[in-house]
Protein backbone atom coordinates (compact mmCIF):
# COMPACT_ATOMS: atom_id res chain seq x y z
CA UNK A 1 0.00 0.00 0.00
CA UNK A 2 2.87 2.36 0.86
CA UNK A 3 4.56 1.83 -2.51
CA UNK A 4 1.24 2.06 -4.35
CA UNK A 5 0.66 5.38 -2.61
CA UNK A 6 4.07 6.67 -3.70
CA UNK A 7 3.45 5.53 -7.26
CA UNK A 8 0.00 7.14 -7.28
CA UNK A 9 1.44 10.35 -5.87
CA UNK A 10 4.03 10.52 -8.64
CA UNK A 11 1.57 9.69 -11.42
CA UNK A 12 -1.08 12.05 -10.06
CA UNK A 13 1.39 14.93 -9.82
CA UNK A 14 2.56 14.71 -13.45
CA UNK A 15 -0.32 16.70 -15.06
CA UNK A 16 0.02 19.48 -12.50
CA UNK A 17 3.80 19.70 -12.83
CA UNK A 18 3.48 19.86 -16.60
CA UNK A 19 0.84 22.59 -16.29
CA UNK A 20 3.03 24.59 -13.91
CA UNK A 21 6.23 24.35 -15.91
CA UNK A 22 4.59 25.03 -19.28
CA UNK A 23 2.49 27.95 -18.06
CA UNK A 24 3.38 31.61 -18.70
CA UNK A 25 4.04 32.23 -15.01
CA UNK A 26 6.17 29.18 -14.27
CA UNK A 27 8.06 29.79 -11.00
CA UNK A 28 11.83 30.07 -11.21
CA UNK A 29 14.34 28.18 -9.15
CA UNK A 30 12.42 24.92 -8.81
CA UNK A 31 15.25 22.97 -10.38
CA UNK A 32 18.93 23.39 -9.56
CA UNK A 33 22.13 21.40 -9.27
CA UNK A 34 21.00 20.38 -5.80
CA UNK A 35 17.82 18.81 -7.19
CA UNK A 36 14.15 19.76 -7.09
CA UNK A 37 12.74 22.20 -4.55
CA UNK A 38 9.81 19.92 -3.72
CA UNK A 39 8.25 22.34 -1.22
CA UNK A 40 8.14 25.18 -3.77
CA UNK A 41 6.91 22.85 -6.52
CA UNK A 42 4.06 21.53 -4.39
CA UNK A 43 3.06 25.05 -3.40
CA UNK A 44 2.95 26.04 -7.09
CA UNK A 45 0.62 23.23 -8.18
CA UNK A 46 -2.92 24.33 -9.09
CA UNK A 47 -5.81 23.24 -6.88
CA UNK A 48 -7.10 20.61 -9.33
CA UNK A 49 -3.65 19.02 -9.40
CA UNK A 50 -3.43 18.92 -5.61
CA UNK A 51 -6.80 17.17 -5.47
CA UNK A 52 -5.83 14.72 -8.23
CA UNK A 53 -2.52 13.95 -6.53
CA UNK A 54 -4.21 13.43 -3.17
CA UNK A 55 -6.80 11.01 -4.53
CA UNK A 56 -4.25 9.11 -6.62
CA UNK A 57 -2.18 8.68 -3.45
CA UNK A 58 -4.80 7.74 -0.89
CA UNK A 59 -7.23 5.68 -2.96
CA UNK A 60 -4.77 2.81 -3.58
CA UNK A 61 -3.49 3.00 0.01
CA UNK A 62 -7.05 2.91 1.38
CA UNK A 63 -7.93 0.02 -0.94
CA UNK A 64 -4.96 -2.02 0.23
CA UNK A 65 -5.81 -1.15 3.85
CA UNK A 66 -9.34 -2.49 3.40
CA UNK A 67 -8.06 -5.65 1.70
CA UNK A 68 -5.69 -6.34 4.59
CA UNK A 69 -8.33 -5.57 7.21
CA UNK A 70 -11.02 -7.71 5.60
CA UNK A 71 -9.09 -10.66 4.18
CA UNK A 72 -5.83 -10.84 6.14
CA UNK A 73 -6.99 -9.71 9.59
CA UNK A 74 -10.51 -11.02 8.82
CA UNK A 75 -12.18 -8.06 10.51
CA UNK A 76 -15.82 -7.22 9.81
CA UNK A 77 -16.95 -3.82 8.52
CA UNK A 78 -18.25 -3.10 12.02
CA UNK A 79 -14.84 -3.86 13.53
CA UNK A 80 -13.19 -1.56 11.00
CA UNK A 81 -15.69 1.12 12.01
CA UNK A 82 -17.44 1.68 8.69
CA UNK A 83 -20.90 0.26 9.40
CA UNK A 84 -23.58 2.95 9.28
CA UNK A 85 -25.66 2.54 12.45
CA UNK A 86 -28.62 4.44 13.90
CA UNK A 87 -26.17 6.57 15.89
CA UNK A 88 -23.91 7.31 12.90
CA UNK A 89 -25.87 10.37 11.78
CA UNK A 90 -25.48 11.83 15.25
CA UNK A 91 -21.77 10.99 15.23
CA UNK A 92 -21.33 12.80 11.91
CA UNK A 93 -23.20 15.84 13.24
CA UNK A 94 -21.24 15.95 16.49
CA UNK A 95 -17.95 15.47 14.63
CA UNK A 96 -18.79 18.33 12.30
CA UNK A 97 -19.66 20.58 15.25
CA UNK A 98 -16.41 19.70 17.02
CA UNK A 99 -14.49 20.61 13.87
CA UNK A 100 -16.48 23.84 13.65
CA UNK A 101 -14.96 25.01 16.95
CA UNK A 102 -11.92 26.11 14.93
CA UNK A 103 -14.12 28.89 13.52
CA UNK A 104 -14.95 30.13 17.03
CA UNK A 105 -11.28 29.85 17.97
CA UNK A 106 -10.10 31.92 14.98
CA UNK A 107 -12.83 34.55 15.40
CA UNK A 108 -11.89 34.85 19.08
CA UNK A 109 -8.29 35.47 18.05
CA UNK A 110 -9.46 38.16 15.65
CA UNK A 111 -11.74 39.70 18.29
CA UNK A 112 -8.86 40.05 20.74
CA UNK A 113 -6.59 41.50 18.07
CA UNK A 114 -4.27 38.49 17.95
CA UNK A 115 -4.77 37.94 14.22
CA UNK A 116 -6.00 39.94 11.25
CA UNK A 117 -8.27 38.44 8.61
CA UNK A 118 -8.21 39.81 5.07
CA UNK A 119 -10.52 38.79 2.25
CA UNK A 120 -8.72 37.06 -0.60
CA UNK A 121 -9.48 37.32 -4.30
CA UNK A 122 -10.77 33.73 -4.41
CA UNK A 123 -14.48 33.13 -4.76
CA UNK A 124 -16.33 31.60 -1.84
CA UNK A 125 -17.81 28.93 -4.14
CA UNK A 126 -14.36 27.87 -5.39
CA UNK A 127 -13.06 27.63 -1.83
CA UNK A 128 -16.04 25.56 -0.68
CA UNK A 129 -16.10 23.16 -3.64
CA UNK A 130 -12.37 22.48 -3.82
CA UNK A 131 -12.09 22.29 -0.03
CA UNK A 132 -14.94 19.81 0.34
CA UNK A 133 -13.62 17.56 -2.43
CA UNK A 134 -10.12 17.54 -0.97
CA UNK A 135 -10.68 17.44 2.78
CA UNK A 136 -13.62 15.04 2.94
CA UNK A 137 -11.36 12.58 1.15
CA UNK A 138 -8.40 13.33 3.42
CA UNK A 139 -10.53 12.94 6.55
CA UNK A 140 -11.92 9.60 5.39
CA UNK A 141 -8.61 8.12 4.23
CA UNK A 142 -6.54 9.19 7.21
CA UNK A 143 -9.10 7.98 9.74
CA UNK A 144 -9.46 4.66 7.93
CA UNK A 145 -5.71 4.07 7.81
CA UNK A 146 -4.64 5.39 11.21
CA UNK A 147 -7.68 4.69 13.40
CA UNK A 148 -9.56 2.01 11.49
CA UNK A 149 -6.53 -0.18 10.76
CA UNK A 150 -3.29 0.84 12.51
CA UNK A 151 -4.82 1.65 15.91
CA UNK A 152 -6.49 -1.75 16.55
CA UNK A 153 -3.40 -3.59 15.30
CA UNK A 154 -1.11 -1.47 17.45
CA UNK A 155 -3.41 -2.12 20.43
CA UNK A 156 -3.10 -5.86 19.83
CA UNK A 157 0.67 -5.50 20.10
CA UNK A 158 1.05 -2.91 22.86
CA UNK A 159 -2.30 -2.54 24.65
CA UNK A 160 -4.82 0.30 24.51
CA UNK A 161 -2.52 3.12 25.64
CA UNK A 162 0.43 1.80 23.64
CA UNK A 163 -1.75 1.51 20.55
CA UNK A 164 -2.89 5.11 20.88
CA UNK A 165 0.71 6.29 21.31
CA UNK A 166 2.02 4.27 18.35
CA UNK A 167 -0.75 5.21 15.92
CA UNK A 168 -0.58 8.90 16.96
CA UNK A 169 3.20 8.94 16.50
CA UNK A 170 2.75 7.47 13.02
CA UNK A 171 0.06 10.08 12.31
CA UNK A 172 2.58 12.80 13.18
CA UNK A 173 5.38 11.09 11.23
CA UNK A 174 3.41 10.94 7.98
CA UNK A 175 2.96 14.73 8.16
CA UNK A 176 6.71 15.33 8.35
CA UNK A 177 6.72 15.86 4.59
CA UNK A 178 5.39 19.35 5.37
CA UNK A 179 7.84 21.84 6.97
CA UNK A 180 5.33 22.89 9.64
CA UNK A 181 5.19 19.39 11.15
CA UNK A 182 8.92 19.57 11.86
CA UNK A 183 8.33 22.36 14.36
CA UNK A 184 8.39 20.78 17.87
CA UNK A 185 5.19 22.39 19.17
CA UNK A 186 3.33 21.73 15.92
CA UNK A 187 4.57 18.13 15.95
CA UNK A 188 3.23 17.72 19.48
CA UNK A 189 -0.07 19.17 18.30
CA UNK A 190 -0.30 16.63 15.48
CA UNK A 191 0.47 13.81 17.91
CA UNK A 192 -2.27 15.02 20.27
CA UNK A 193 -4.70 15.32 17.35
CA UNK A 194 -4.01 11.64 16.72
CA UNK A 195 -4.83 10.94 20.36
CA UNK A 196 -8.04 12.97 20.04
CA UNK A 197 -9.21 11.04 16.98
CA UNK A 198 -8.31 7.77 18.73
CA UNK A 199 -10.53 8.69 21.67
CA UNK A 200 -13.34 9.46 19.22
CA UNK A 201 -12.90 6.02 17.65
CA UNK A 202 -12.96 4.18 20.97
CA UNK A 203 -15.74 6.33 22.36
CA UNK A 204 -18.15 5.59 19.53
CA UNK A 205 -16.90 2.24 18.25
CA UNK A 206 -16.81 3.62 14.71
CA UNK A 207 -14.91 6.04 12.48
CA UNK A 208 -17.74 8.40 11.56
CA UNK A 209 -17.32 10.99 14.33
CA UNK A 210 -13.57 11.16 13.74
CA UNK A 211 -14.01 11.40 9.96
CA UNK A 212 -16.49 14.27 10.30
CA UNK A 213 -14.34 16.12 12.83
CA UNK A 214 -11.15 15.60 10.84
CA UNK A 215 -12.68 16.67 7.53
CA UNK A 216 -14.55 19.69 8.92
CA UNK A 217 -11.51 20.89 10.90
CA UNK A 218 -9.19 20.76 7.88
CA UNK A 219 -11.82 22.23 5.56
CA UNK A 220 -12.74 25.16 7.79
CA UNK A 221 -9.19 25.92 8.89
CA UNK A 222 -7.53 25.85 5.48
CA UNK A 223 -10.33 26.71 3.03
CA UNK A 224 -11.76 29.47 5.22
CA UNK A 225 -8.91 31.04 7.18
CA UNK A 226 -5.41 29.74 6.62
CA UNK A 227 -3.77 29.33 3.22
CA UNK A 228 -1.48 26.31 3.57
CA UNK A 229 2.16 26.65 2.55
CA UNK A 230 2.01 23.45 0.50
CA UNK A 231 -1.67 23.04 -0.39
CA UNK A 232 -2.55 25.54 -3.08
CA UNK A 233 -6.34 25.56 -2.77
CA UNK A 234 -8.59 28.65 -2.75
CA UNK A 235 -9.20 30.25 0.65
CA UNK A 236 -11.81 32.81 1.65
CA UNK A 237 -9.55 34.75 4.05
CA UNK A 238 -5.85 35.09 4.64
CA UNK A 239 -4.77 35.26 8.27
CA UNK A 240 -1.90 37.43 9.49
CA UNK A 241 -0.74 36.70 13.03
CA UNK A 242 -0.22 39.88 15.05
CA UNK A 243 0.46 38.12 18.35
CA UNK A 244 3.87 36.58 19.12
CA UNK A 245 4.27 33.32 17.17
CA UNK A 246 4.81 31.37 20.40
CA UNK A 247 1.33 32.46 21.52
CA UNK A 248 -0.61 32.04 18.27
CA UNK A 249 1.10 29.97 15.62
CA UNK A 250 1.40 31.34 12.09
CA UNK A 251 -0.59 29.45 9.43
CA UNK A 252 0.26 25.77 9.59
CA UNK A 253 1.98 25.97 12.99
CA UNK A 254 0.78 25.80 16.58
CA UNK A 255 1.18 28.30 19.42
CA UNK A 256 0.43 27.97 23.11
CA UNK A 257 -3.17 29.15 22.69
CA UNK A 258 -3.68 26.59 19.92
CA UNK A 259 -2.37 23.88 22.25
CA UNK A 260 -4.70 25.10 24.99
CA UNK A 261 -7.67 24.75 22.62
CA UNK A 262 -6.52 21.25 21.75
CA UNK A 263 -6.19 20.41 25.43
CA UNK A 264 -9.78 21.50 26.08
CA UNK A 265 -10.97 19.37 23.15
CA UNK A 266 -9.05 16.36 24.45
CA UNK A 267 -10.42 16.74 27.95
CA UNK A 268 -13.98 17.19 26.70
CA UNK A 269 -13.90 14.14 24.42
CA UNK A 270 -12.23 12.04 27.12
CA UNK A 271 -14.75 12.95 29.85
CA UNK A 272 -17.88 13.08 27.71
CA UNK A 273 -17.24 10.25 25.26
CA UNK A 274 -14.29 7.98 25.95
CA UNK A 275 -14.49 7.46 29.71
CA UNK A 276 -18.18 6.46 29.79
CA UNK A 277 -17.62 4.07 26.87
CA UNK A 278 -14.59 2.58 28.61
CA UNK A 279 -16.58 2.04 31.79
CA UNK A 280 -19.34 0.42 29.77
CA UNK A 281 -16.79 -1.98 28.29
CA UNK A 282 -15.77 -3.03 31.76
CA UNK A 283 -19.38 -3.41 32.85
CA UNK A 284 -19.11 -0.81 35.63
CA UNK A 285 -21.90 1.42 34.40
CA UNK A 286 -25.43 0.44 35.33
CA UNK A 287 -26.89 2.29 32.33
CA UNK A 288 -24.26 2.06 29.58
CA UNK A 289 -26.42 3.85 27.00
CA UNK A 290 -26.19 7.19 28.76
CA UNK A 291 -23.91 9.08 26.42
CA UNK A 292 -23.29 9.12 22.66
CA UNK A 293 -21.66 6.02 21.31
CA UNK A 294 -21.73 3.92 24.48
CA UNK A 295 -24.12 1.36 23.08
CA UNK A 296 -21.62 0.59 20.33
CA UNK A 297 -19.04 -0.93 22.66
CA UNK A 298 -21.35 -3.46 24.28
Amino acid sequence: GFFLGIAGNIVGSIPGVVAVMSGPNAPKGLFSQDGVDSDALLAALPAWSVILMSYSTFVPVAAVTLVFARFIDRRSWAEIGLVFRPTSQRDLLIGGLLGFTVVAQTLAYAGFGLVELDRTEHSVLAAIVSGLILFVGVGFWEELIFRGYLLPNAEALAGRIGGIVISSALFWAVHLMTPEARDPLTGLGLFLMGVLFSLCYYGTGSLWLGIAMHASYDFLLISLFQPHSQINVPTVYSMDVVAPPWLVGPPGKAGLLDMAWLGVMLLGVYVWLYRPARRAEKGTVSNPVSSPGEELVQ
